[in-house]
C-alpha cells in the first residue's frame, strides 16, 4: 500500500498557513497601508519592519524552548543569520508585488521556486533532476506565466512578475541553504539564527531608509489596536508557515518539498473567491468570467505539473 511521506503533510500544512498569511498581508496593505501620495508602496516599510522585528520574538521563543540544542558557533551564526537576511529579501519583493496586483495573479508565481531549486540543489546538495521532473517544472512555470498575462490588452506586468521571480529565486536559495545548515546543526539552531538575521535586517533598513523609518514610527505612534492585532496574527501565521515548511525541507528532497507549493494557488483561489463573493469589503478580487477562466487554466496547469513532478520520483 502506498504510504504518503510525513513531509508532504507538513508541507501542505505550511501552505494553509501561508495562504492565511497572504490574505492578511493583502488586507493590511489595502485597508491600512494604502498611501494617498504613493498608490502602491506606502506602508510596505511598516510591514517589512514589523515582520523583521517580530522574527526576533520567534527566536526568543526558540531559545526558551530549545536553548540547549542551539549552536552558537561562529559558522552557525553567520550562515543562519544569512538565511534570515535572505528571508527578509524575498518578503520585501513579495510585499511590493502583491501591493500592485491581485493575490491570485501574484502568489502563483511562487511556483517557479522549483525551477530555481533545480540549480541550487544541484550546486549545494548534489541532488539530481530527471528529464521528466524538468518537464514538469516547466509546466509549473507555464502555468504561472498564464496567470500573469493580461489577456485584455495583451501585456505582462513586468515589474510585478520580476519582483515575484526574484522572491522565488531567493526562497529557493534560502530553503536549500537552510537544509544544508540544519542537517549539520539541527532545526533549532537554524530557526534561531534565521530570526536574528531577520531582526538585524529590519534594524539596518530602519536606520538606512528614511521612508521605512517614518512609516514605522507613525505606525508605533498611532497605537491602533486593530492594526496591531491584525499584524500580530499575520506574523504568527507567516512565521509558523516558515518554520513548518523549513522542517519539511529537512525531512524530504528539497525540490519535491518545494513542489508542494503548487497546491497553494488552488487553495488561495478557492478561499479568495469565497471572500470576494461573500465579504467583498475585505478583499478586492476580479471574479469576471475572463479572469476566472484564466486562473482556472493557469492553476490547472500548475496542479498537473506538480502531480507529474511527484510521481516522477
Amino acid at each position: 500500500m502506498f504510504e504518503i511521506p510525513l513531509w508532504i503533510y507538513i508541507g501542505l500544512g505550511a501552505q494553509l498557513l501561508w495562504v492565511a498569511g497572504n490574505l492578511f498581508d493583502k488586507y493590511l496593505i489595502e485597508t491600512f497601508f494604502r498611501g494617498e501620495d504613493d498608490e502602491y508602496d506606502e506602508g510596505i516599510g511598516t510591514l517589512v519592519l514589523f515582520s523583521a522585528f517580530f522574527a526576533v520574538l520567534v527566536s526568543a521563543g526558540v531559545y526558551v524552548g530549545w536553548g540547549s540544542a542551539i549552536s552558537f558557533s561562529t559558522e552557525s551564526a553567520l550562515i543562519g543569520t544569512g538565511i534570515g537576511i535572505l528571508n527578509a529579501m524575498w518578503v520585501i519583493a513579495y510585499l511590493y508585488a502583491i501591493g500592485r496586483s491581485e493575490l491570485t495573479k501574484t502568489v502563483p508565481i511562487f511556483q517557479t521556486i522549483p525551477v530555481f531549486g533545480f540549480i541550487f540543489a544541484f550546486l549545494l546538495l548534489g541532488e539530481t533532476v530527471t528529464t521528466l521532473q524538468f518537464i514538469a517544472a516547466s509546466g509549473l512555470m507555464l502555468g504561472s506565466f498564464v496567470l500573469s498575462y493580461n489577456f485584455r490588452d495583451g501585456s505582462f506586468s513586468w515589474l510585478t512578475l520580476g519582483l515575484m521571480l526574484l522572491a522565488s529565486a531567493v526562497v529557493a536559495l534560502q530553503e536549500v541553504v537552510f537544509k544544508y545548515v540544519a542537517l549539520d546543526d539541527g532545526f533549532a539552531t537554524s530557526a534561531f539564527w534565521q530570526g536574528i538575521g531577520l531582526g538585524l535586517t529590519g534594524l539596518f533598513l530602519y536606520v538606512t531608509i528614511p521612508s521605512y523609518r517614518r512609516q514605522f514610527n507613525n505606525f508605533i505612534a498611532e497605537r491602533n489596536k486593530q492594526i496591531w492585532t491584525v499584524s500580530a496574527i499575520n506574523e504568527v501565521f507567516d512565521n509558523a508557515a516558515t518554520l513548518v515548511f523549513s522542517y519539511a525541507v529537512i525531512l524530504g528532497p528539497v525540490l519535491l518539498v518545494q513542489a508542494v507549493n503548487a497546491y497553494q494557488p488552488l487553495v488561495l483561489f478557492a478561499i479568495s473567491y469565497l471572500i470576494a463573493i461573500f465579504f467583498g469589503n475585505y478583499l478586492r478580487e476580479d471574479i469576471s468570467v475572463m479572469n476566472t477562466a484564466q486562473k482556472i487554466v493557469g492553476i490547472g496547469i500548475i496542479t498537473v505539473g506538480s502531480v507529474v513532478l511527484y510521481l516522477s520520483v
